[in-house]
């Protein structure tokens, strides 16, 4: 992939992030644009969000993953110190039944079915005050999208996503080891 791709993603998703900067004075009508990114979500496409990614010349094979990434992020529009990547967020969660299950259903699903489930793996790890870094995210997107089920690519990408679950299902357990005693 070139650079100019690579540039590409990291300026749109440096503007993703503005959003969020820009909530609180709703600059620009940044809360119109966040909700037509999130109604993007489910297929109905509005200007504002359209021109969000094209303002950044995206592939055309990618612009539906970088509106769903710009999507996803609107439905928790925060900035926190720290971002993780989808698998290590989860498993930072408490409530690690559901984070495990949204684990699964992320590992398993087909590439239609990866927007739904993304959704929902976004929704629960924002409803725990955690956020997930983006430009990892819309790379992982998009390979698991350009490559077939069981590709080498398809797999790596999911074995990263498990095996940052564990990590920070580890990190956690190791921060809350010390408070028992």
């Amino acid at each position: 992939m070139s650079d100019d791709v690579q540039d590409a993603r990291r300026a749109f998703i440096r503007d993703v992030y503005r959003l969020g900067d820009d909530l609180a004075d709703d600059v620009g009508g940044t809360r119109a644009t966040l909700a037509e990114l999130r109604r993007a979500l489910a297929g109905d496409l509005r200007p504002a969000a359209l021109e969000l990614v094209h303002r950044h010349e995206p592939p055309e094979r990618e612009e539906r993953f970088w509106l769903l990434t710009a999507g996803l992020y609107a439905i928790n529009p925060v900035n926190p110190a720290r971002r993780y990547p989808i698998g290590e967020a989860l498993g930072r969660l408490e409530s690690k039944d559901s984070a495990e299950a949204r684990l699964r259903q992320l590992l398993s699903t087909s590439a239609e079915g990866l927007v739904h489930y993304a959704r929902q793996a976004v929704q629960l790890v924002g409803a725990h005050d955690l956020a997930v870094d983006l430009h990892p995210l819309l790379t992982d997107l998009i390979t698991l999208q350009s490559a077939r089920a069981h590709s080498e690519g398809a797999y790596q990408v999911r074995m990263r996503w498990a095996r940052d679950f564990h990590r920070g299902r580890h990190a956690t357990t190791t921060s809350t080891e010390g408070t028992d005693q």
